[in-house]
This record gives C-alpha cells, sequence and structure tokens, in this order.
C-alpha cells in the first residue's frame, strides 16, 4: 500500500519526500532486477539440465518441468504441465508414484530407483524427491531430480559378473593347482621308482657284468696261454674258437653296458691331453691280426694340419674308431680298409677332427641306411647269423659322437663298399709338443716285458689278492711271464697280514675288489691308513661298470686294470709302476 503524503509540508519538506519516495523505488527496481536476472539464470540451469527436474503442487500435478523431463516422457511440455501421473502414465505406475508423492507432501525426503522403458530398452533412474516449502514452514508441492543411471547399473552388473566369474575362475584354478600338486606329487613318486628302478637295474648291471666277467676271464686267458704250447692243428682250431666265442661273449657285455650307461646319463666323458695319430696307430694294432685270416690290406692316412694333441676323451674317441674299423673288418673279404683322419674345421679354442673308414665289402642298401644307428638293428636277421653282433654298436657310436659334439653317418653301396664317417668337436691343447711320455705310439706291450720287470737285478716282487681259484691261477701265470715272483692271498685280510708283516719284500699289489672276509677297498684303506703310502696298489676286478675305475683311484687305489685281463695289459702295469719302470712314485691322495 502507497505510503500517504502530509498536506502541510512545506515545498522544501514535499520536495525532499519526493526524493525519498524516488530512491525507494529505485531500490525496489534494483531488487527486482536482481529477482528477474536469478530466476533467469535458475531457469537456465533447470533448461540446460541433463537431469529430468520438475515440481509438483499438492494436487500433484506439474507445475514445472525441464526439457530433459520431456524427453524422458516423449512429450512436448504443454503435453504435461497441468497433469498429474494418471494423465501420463500407466495405471500401476501411476499409483505407485502417487504413494511415494504423498509421502514427501508430508515432509519425508524420499530417494528410489525406478526402471522405466524407452524405446523399447529397459532404462533405470535414480529420483531424489524433497518437500518444496512455501512461507513459514507451509509445504507447497515437492521438487524432483531423477538421473538415468543405466550405465552405472550395467557396469555394476558387469563388474558382479566379472568379480563371481573371478570367484569361479579361482575356483577352478584351485581345483587345477590341487589336481597339479597331486599330478606333481604322483609324478615325483613315479620319478623316485624310476631312480630306484634305474639303480636296481644299475645294481643288476654290474652284478651280471662282474658274474659273467669272472669266470670269461678263466676262459679267455686260458685259451690264450694254451695257444701258447705245442697243439696240433685240430686243438689249435678248437682252443681258437674258445677263446674267440669268449672274446664275442665279452663284446656283447660291453656293448650292453656302454648302451645301458649312455641310456641312463651315466657315461661320463674326460678332457685330457692326447695324440689322434697315435691313437689311429693303436687301433690299427688292434685291428691287424684279424686282417690276417682274410685277403685284406690296411691304410691309415692322416690329412695335413692334423695336431699333435688335443683335448678331450681319448677312450671315448678310439673307442667309436675301433668300433667302425672292427666292422669294416667284419664285413669285407677282400681288398682295401682306408682310415682317414682329417681337420674338418678350427677356431682359436676347439677344432673338429673328420674321420672316415672305407671298405669294399658287402655294402648297406640305401632304404637301410637310416636304420642301422638303432639300437639292436641289424641290416638282415641272417647278418647277426653270419657275422655275429648284437646291433648296439653303431648306435652306441651315434650316441657317443654327439656327446663328443659330432655325429657318424654312413655312404654306402650294396656289393661296392661303405664309407662310415666320424666327426668330434674337440678342444685344442694348451701343449703342442710331440713326443710327451702320456701320449706316445702304441708299442707291441710284449716288446721288453721282462726288460723292466728287474729291479735292481732281481725280479719283481708281486703280491696277488684273488680270491677266484681260476682268476688267481690265471694272474700269477701272466705275472711270471712278465718276469715277476708271486705270492697269493685268498682275500683282503689275507693280503693286509702278508704285506704288513714284511712290506719290504714285496714291490707292488694286484688287489681284487670282490672277495669274502675283507674286500679290497677296506683293504686298500687299511694300508694307506697304516703309512704304506707308496706300494702300487691295482685294482684288479670283473667291476666295470661307469664309475668303478674312479671308486678304486678314489679309495687309495694307483690304478686299475678290468678283467678280464691280458697278458699286454699285465705286462704294461708292471712296466709302469715297477720301480724300475721310469714312473714316478706313487702319491697317495688325500682323504
Amino acid at each position: 500500500m502507497a505510503r500517504p503524503i502530509d498536506d502541510h509540508l512545506t515545498r522544501e519538506q514535499l520536495v525532499e519526500e519526493v526524493a525519498k519516495l524516488n530512491r525507494e523505488l529505485l531500490e525496489l527496481e534494483g531488487k527486482q532486477e536482481k529477482t528477474d536476472a536469478s530466476r533467469a539464470e535458475l531457469q537456465a540451469i533447470v533448461e540446460s539440465a541433463k537431469d529430468s527436474i520438475f515440481i509438483k503442487n499438492l494436487s500433484l500435478k506439474y507445475t514445472l518441468v525441464n526439457p530433459s523431463m520431456c524427453r524422458l516422457y516423449a512429450l512436448p511440455q504443454d503435453a504435461i504441465l497441468g497433469k498429474s501421473d494418471r494423465d501420463i502414465l500407466d495405471s500401476h505406475t501411476a499409483l505407485l508414484t502417487e504413494e511415494v508423492d504423498r509421502n514427501v507432501l508430508s515432509g519425508t525426503v524420499v530417494e528410489e530407483e525406478i526402471c522405466r522403458i524407452i524405446d523399447g530398452c529397459p532404462h533405470t533412474f535414480h529420483t531424489l524427491k524433497v518437500p518444496l516449502p512455501g512461507g513459514g514452514e507451509k509445504i507447497v508441492g515437492l521438487c524432483g531430480i531423477s538421473r538415468d543411471i543405466t550405465d552405472r547399473k550395467q557396469a555394476e552388473e558387469a563388474l558382479r559378473n566379472a568379480k563371481a566369474d573371478i570367484e569361479s575362475k579361482n575356483r577352478e584354478l584351485t581345483d587345477i593347482n590341487n589336481q597339479l600338486d597331486h599330478a606333481i606329487s604322483r609324478a615325483n613318486e613315479i620319478a623316485l621308482r624310476a631312480e630306484m628302478a634305474n639303480f636296481a637295474k644299475s645294481q643288476f648291471l654290474a652284478g651280471m657284468s662282474h658274474d659273467i666277467r669272472t669266470p670269461l676271464n678263466g676262459i679267455i686267458g686260458f685259451a690264450e696261454m694254451l695257444l701258447e704250447t705245442p697243439l696240433d692243428a685240430t686243438q689249435r682250431d678248437h682252443v681258437q674258437m674258445i677263446r674267440q666265442s669268449g672274446q664275442m661273449l665279452l663284446s656283447l657285455i660291453n656293448d650292453i653296458l656302454d648302451f645301458s650307461r649312455i641310456e641312463a646319463g651315466m657315461m661320463h666323458f674326460e678332457a685330457i691331453d692326447f695324440d689322434p695319430r697315435n691313437l689311429g696307430l693303436e687301433v690299427c694294432n688292434l685291428i691287424r691280426p684279424k686282417l690276417e685270416a682274410k685277403a685284406l690290406s690296411m691304410t691309415f692316412r692322416t690329412g695335413e694340419g692334423l695336431p699333435a694333441r688335443v683335448k678331450g676323451d681319448p677312450a671315448r674317441f678310439r673307442q667309436v674308431i675301433l668300433n667302425l674299423m672292427d666292422n669294416a673288418v667284419k664285413f669285407t673279404e677282400s681288398g682295401e680298409i682306408v682310415l682317414s683322419m682329417d681337420v674338418e674345421e678350427m677356431n682359436e679354442t676347439h677344432i673338429k677332427l673328420h674321420i672316415s673308414v672305407v671298405d669294399q665289402g658287402i655294402g648297406i642298401p640305401q632304404g637301410k641306411l637310416a636304420y642301422i644307428f638303432e639300437p639292436f638293428t641289424q641290416v638282415k636277421r641272417s647278418t647277426t647269423r653270419k657275422y655275429g653282433g648284437t646291433g648296439l654298436g653303431l648306435s652306441i657310436c651315434k650316441r657317443l659322437s654327439g656327446q663328443m659334439g659330432g655325429d657318424v653317418w654312413a655312404e654306402s653301396a650294396v656289393d661296392k663298399g661303405s664309407t662310415f664317417h666320424f666327426t668330434a668337436l674337440l678342444s685344442k691343447s694348451e701343449n703342442r709338443l710331440r713326443g710327451d711320455r702320456i701320449n706316445r705310439p702304441a708299442r707291441d706291450a710284449a716288446d721288453g716285458e721282462n726288460r723292466n720287470s728287474q729291479v735292481s737285478g732281481r725280479s719283481t716282487r708281486v703280491l696277488l689278492a684273488e680270491d677266484n681259484p681260476v682268476n688267481q691261477k690265471l694272474a700269477a701265470l701272466l705275472l711270471e711271464k712278465a718276469g715277476c715272483v708271486v705270492d697269493t692271498a685268498g682275500n683282503g685280510k689275507e693280503a693286509v697280514t702278508k704285506y704288513t708283516a714284511a712290506p719290504q719284500d714285496f714291490d707292488m699289489i694286484f688287489m681284487d675288489i670282490q672277495m669274502p672276509e675283507m674286500n679290497g677297498l677296506e683293504a686298500t684303506k687299511i694300508l694307506r691308513d697304516g703309512g704304506f703310502g707308496t706300494i702300487p696298489i691295482i685294482a684288479m676286478t670283473a667291476h666295470a661298470m661307469s664309475g668303478d675305475r674312479e671308486i678304486c683311484l678314489a679309495g687309495g687305489m694307483t690304478d686299475y686294470l678290468a678283467k678280464p685281463i691280458k697278458r699286454e695289459e699285465i705286462a704294461r702295469i708292471v712296466k709302469k709302476w715297477s720301480p724300475a719302470g721310469g714312473q714316478d712314485s706313487y702319491v697317495p691322495r688325500p682323504s
């Protein structure tokens, strides 16, 4: 209501009153402008909001809706304003909505999630509804804001599904881990059984080797001794057959043992200096006696640049060449056998040697070349009957060459002959000089066998410990032929008693390993522990498995001789360890 003006005001007072009214009017106009600006700003926010915003009066009719709300209902604004949910939604949804809205009008703030079908797809909305106050505490309506949270809900559902999937996978992994643990446990159990079986097999092979070598030692040894006596032609032929049969049986045992060692990964390789040319000559000397019964000649050729020394395992290197040469002689009746040794390649530290063995024998069909290196394989069954053998030799050569960094292969033509190739990667030797005592050329072991068995004008005195009567007699005869005086003991205990009673009466001891009462290793330990550290003790045993030599040497023995023993090996050992043989005194290994 306008404020009345006093009729008795002076002109100055009237002017002042008019001015005051004018100021009040200007202030009211300013407030109205601010109100209009705020209203416009609020309207802009509501209009641009992505959330659906609406206001309902006490009759639950819409008095305000923003464009997002219109899009939600897919209706224009004028089709919503002044209408209630009963006019817009289905009756069921409208009743539920009205029930919630009346709670809000009673002063309750409500948050709810509702589902709406939009364009045929379900959408989830999070809606907040609050009472709308008028003057004082009076409620004149409600205001609501609704946000589409479908993407969030889908993400949450995906997260729950992923979590459930992870939990399922974890359960599966747990099951798999349990199965793996069981499998590993089972595999360990199988491995242990396999290891035990392998150990049992090794023990069986060792026992078999010992038990067969022991009588073979007597068979082959006495056959060779008998051949040195006067015999008629029939007797000599029979004795030679006995010796040949024994040697074939020994070869069979050696092949089986070597194959078993390789298969079990128990084949160990040395790395020592040796002269490859001298080794080739040794093989030729071993093969030469087999040529006498056939119309065969043999040539050994070495290529230029073949070093005087290389480093590797001479025994395995020799074994491969000897096997190839032995096969060449076995399958060739006439003609020439050529052993060649060349350098294939070389660098600063290693050298690859290429050995070839050429024969003019029966040859091998092309279709069979790939099979001859398989174990227990020969070209024909008739080959075994006619030429003998186990079919293991080439298989062993193949595996040995592979472990020496090389290979073995063959070229052949039926009735024309074969060429077998053998390569080995060896280390260069730091000592390149020829003629070193370790690698001196092979000699006839019988040459001068009595020459170095004399000590200050007397024979070398040997104590022989051997429990088997046949082998004891054979070893004593071979030692006597080497110019020795022999005293015998039936076991290790007797040997210790004899030697310790008169150590000055003996120059060396030949000691069997497996003996009753006290074995050879036990006897050796007693002697070494008793202060007898310089007497050479030679292991003479049928134990020929991989590692047996090392066990003997580690047990304090000086050298090792595997049965069946040969006359030339006995002579070599006597010469090597006789005090007059030029060999340095034995220095026992530290215990």
